[in-house]
């Protein structure tokens, strides 16, 4: 990134950081709103801090609808997060609807886009939210190790945020969070572009193609920007992992958000992609 140091706060994963965020601008007299089907921590963050919670509607694809959220906003809001590309529904919001979210926030509401799944979204009109930075001050960006960079054992993440805001942050962060271990790696990380770039290849290459063969077995499969596909299921997606697993595949079953027919799953390499595709189909027959 080309930001000066003091717009970066250093976190255990990028759910730190909204824990910190929710400890910074939260409390029982006002609100933070989130989507219908989106990352769980959000909540858990919110209700840390005892603060309401505001669930707006997903939009007909269940991801996030700018309409919805807009509604739900009102002068005692304070944080609205939205995870770009979603997890676990892997949709996104185009540069246009990131703008126009920015442009109708009120002042006292901050944007936090969560960009853990930034890497695998290649569309063109897919925007980061470090490119409104500069222009918007109501507005955190957070991205992790754990994913593209594949150190989610290690545990670090960070957000970027204008310097007064960091600063508070840091205030209630304990110290000594971050082991220099997980520092090490993660600089190290930082600078394997080959690592990086080969999990995105995968990714590109391998994600139309499982979505293609799956469609052919399920329901229904939506279409992703992160590097996992989420898809409907004929049977409870419980059952379906659970004789997923009997065969050494784990997929994840999102009843817990909500969404008891559905699956998310890990865009992995060709052969193992195959080994699911054959297993569903034999689960499925």
């Amino acid at each position: 990134h080309t930001l000066p140091a003091d717009h970066f706060v250093i976190g255990t994963g990028s759910d730190h950081i909204f824990m910190l965020l929710a400890q910074v601008f939260l409390n029982p007299l006002v609100n933070t709103v989130i989507s219908e089907y989106t990352f769980p921590t959000y909540a858990i963050a919110v209700h840390s801090a005892g603060g309401e919670l505001r669930v707006a509607r997903a939009a007909p694809n269940l991801g996030h609808s700018v309409d919805h959220l807009l509604a739900a906003i009102d002068s005692s809001t304070r944080i609205v997060f939205v995870d770009n590309p979603n997890n676990p529904i892997g949709s996104y919001l185009t540069r246009s609807e990131i703008e126009r979210l920015l442009e109708s926030l009120p002042r006292e509401a901050t944007l936090v886009l969560d960009e853990a799944y930034f890497d695998f979204a290649d569309a063109p009109d897919y925007a980061s939210g470090l490119e409104y930075m500069g222009r918007f001050p109501n507005l955190v960006v957070t991205r992790t190790f754990s994913k593209a960079y594949g150190l989610a054992g290690f545990r670090v993440g960070y957000g970027v945020a204008r310097p007064s805001l960091v600063d508070l942050l840091k205030r209630v962060r304990l110290p000594f969070s971050v082991s220099h271990v997980a520092l090490a790696a993660a600089e190290a990380a930082v600078s394997d572009d080959e690592h990086l770039e080969k999990s995105r290849a995968l990714v590109r290459a391998e994600r139309p193609l499982l979505t293609r063969n799956l469609a052919r077995v399920l329901p229904k499969v939506l279409p992703g920007a992160g590097n996992f596909i989420t898809a409907m299921t004929p049977m409870p997606a419980q059952e379906l992992f659970v004789k997923l697993l009997e065969r050494g595949i784990i997929v994840r079953p999102l009843g817990a958000l909500g969404l008891p027919d559905a699956v998310r799953i890990t865009v992995g390499l060709p052969d193992e992609n195959r080994a699911l595709l054959k297993a569903l189909s034999d689960i499925l027959a």
